[in-house]
């Protein structure tokens, strides 16, 4: 990884990281003739097996969810009882852009909003309807949580798209 520094502001010096590379040796950059940084392999391997944080995320809440019964309870009732919600595409919010649904689906449609508001309803319906019954059976919280994330991943994909499940693992 090496470090580029602009060095003819001193006040506002960009720092870009530049990554990826594996070229053999301590890895120099030069700017104008004056910066050199060197970045040791040991500092590049330890920046590469730094752990991404939405995969600690998830691996802390699948360590909590099976090791705490009373968490994955709560987690397993808030996913029956939580309601899905159009998720609308990131870069549609930027400035002169249309706000667009992630299929692409213009957030002004609204008979496009209500139809699915109306499908949202009976999923959520179907899903505490499924709880109530697994929890009702006596399945365990961690199990009846597990159940919970199969039956949404097993709902329809353009369902699972226009709600943002497509992006969950």
């Amino acid at each position: 990884m090496a470090i580029s520094i602009n060095s003819y502001n001193p006040m506002r010096a960009a720092v870009t990281p530049r990554v990826g590379r594996n070229e053999p040796g301590p890895h120099q950059v030069q700017r104008r003739g004056e910066d050199t940084v060197t970045i040791s392999h040991a500092a590049q391997a330890a920046y590469r097996s730094t752990p991404q944080p939405v995969t600690d995320h998830k691996v802390a809440l699948r360590s909590r969810i099976d090791n705490d019964p009373e968490f994955a309870a709560r987690m397993a009732r808030s996913t029956a009882y939580g309601t899905d919600l159009l998720a609308i595409e990131p870069d549609s919010l930027k400035p002169g852009r249309s706000a667009r649904f992630l299929d692409g689906t213009p957030t002004s449609n609204i008979t496009y909003r209500e139809q699915y508001q109306e499908l949202i309803g009976k999923v959520r319906e179907k899903r505490i309807e499924f709880y109530e019954g697994e929890k009702a059976k006596g399945t365990p919280p961690k199990q009846l949580y597990e159940k919970l994330e199969a039956f949404n991943q097993a709902l329809p994909e353009p369902y699972r798209r226009a709600v943002g499940f497509l992006n969950k693992t």
